[in-house]
């Protein structure tokens, strides 16, 4: 969210681009639901909560391709996923 404050704040694409990066560089190296960082709907949680923030202040930027906006989206979609299905295993 830091890097999205920044660009919302200056509009320099640097910030921008390397949100988009590390963006890519998670999804790449986390698949869901594989490994530490899918380990809790906690994690996940907070996760989503960056994410959707880092949404709202990019909204509108010119490196928010319809494209990308899916990827986003449907990486959301897993999260919540992966959260309902924490809390339906805890009430078993």
């Amino acid at each position: 969210m830091t890097l999205a404050k920044a660009y919302r704040l200056t509009s320099d694409r640097r910030y921008l681009d390397e949100i988009l990066r590390q963006w890519r560089h998670w999804q790449s190296e986390n698949p869901y639901p594989v490994g530490i960082n899918w380990a809790s709907s906690l994690e996940a949680g907070f996760r989503s909560l960056s994410w959707f923030w880092t949404y709202h202040l990019l909204q509108g930027s010119p490196g928010w391709l319809p494209e990308f906006r899916k990827d986003w989206l449907r990486s959301l979609a897993l999260h919540g996923r992966h959260i309902a299905r924490w809390e339906q295993e805890l009430q078993g």
